[in-house]
């Protein structure tokens, strides 16, 4: 009897990109050369590349510490970023983008019965937490301000940020927290 294909997780995302057609073509030859694909080739290409960026604690390059920034688990990596983007001096090492200080915000400033839910006392995130909840605080992100206190009157939000406010509080229940 045939064994039915089991699913896998695809590991790499599609990136389009727009090069010159000289790039292209030399990109064509170069691929040639080292029997590499296009997508191979240009992976490789960039994993070199990381080995010129200097982390802002200019103690490593972004290469050799690419194990260190890189988790499968989507709200690992992002609470690794967060926790990285200031350092004591006030210098961010890495600069967060627009939807990135959103969630931020989310994590470090949402309450639920007047506490702080995603963090501790001590400014550590409640990992499992936030990966339990990491779709709903996504959503919820995504309708509130990146400098949000969340501490407004129901008629200033819109219904689609009450809708993802109360969809995380459910998921926040569930867990039991």
């Amino acid at each position: 009897m045939a064994r039915p294909k089991s699913k896998t997780a695809d590991s790499t995302e599609v990136v389009s990109i727009r090069i010159s057609r000289k790039a292209k073509y030399l990109l064509d030859l170069a691929c040639r050369t080292t029997n590499l694909t296009i997508g191979k080739y240009i992976e490789e290409a960039l994993m070199d590349s990381f080995a010129n960026i200097k982390t802002k604690d200019g103690r490593r390059n972004l290469k050799s510490a690419g194990d260190d920034f890189w988790n499968e688990n989507e709200a690992q990596r992002f609470m690794y970023l967060v926790d990285t983007s200031i350092y004591p001096d006030g210098n961010a090492m890495f600069t967060l983008s627009p939807e990135e200080e959103k969630l931020k915000n989310v994590l470090t400033q949402f309450r639920y019965k007047n506490e702080l839910v995603f963090v501790h006392r001590n400014r550590y995130f409640k990992e499992e937490l936030v990966e339990y909840c990491w779709n709903e605080i996504q959503e919820f992100a995504e309708t509130s301000d990146k400098n949000d206190d969340f501490n407004g009157e129901d008629e200033l939000y819109s219904k689609k940020y009450r809708e993802a406010r109360e969809n995380l509080i459910k998921k926040i229940e569930e867990y039991g927290a």
